[in-house]
Order: C-alpha cells, then sequence, then structure tokens
C-alpha cells in the first residue's frame, strides 16, 4: 500500500502523462507536435534543473 509518493516518482509520472498527452496531441494535430513536444523538453529540463 503506497502512503506516501517521493518527488520522483511523481515527477516521472507526471513526465509520462504529459508525454503520453503530447502523442495523442501529435497524432491529431500534427503541425503543433514539433511545437508541444519542445514546450515538453524545456518542462523536463526544467524541472530537472531546478532543486527540489
Amino acid at each position: 500500500m503506497i502512503t506516501r509518493l517521493t518527488f520522483f516518482e511523481v515527477l516521472v509520472v507526471l513526465a509520462y502523462t504529459v508525454l503520453t498527452c503530447v502523442e495523442v496531441v501529435s497524432t491529431v494535430i500534427p503541425a503543433k507536435g514539433a511545437v508541444s513536444k519542445g514546450i515538453v523538453v524545456y518542462f523536463v529540463y526544467f524541472m530537472l534543473g531546478s532543486p527540489p
């Protein structure tokens, strides 16, 4: 039974969710795919670059 999520676990789940959403959006709207992935890459870089 999970009583508490660590910061890293939350980060992984969040990143996975965002990437999944981006893949769906990229499939539906191909033109916006590159922009969305760029935002995700920046977001992940910002989260990993910032101290928890």
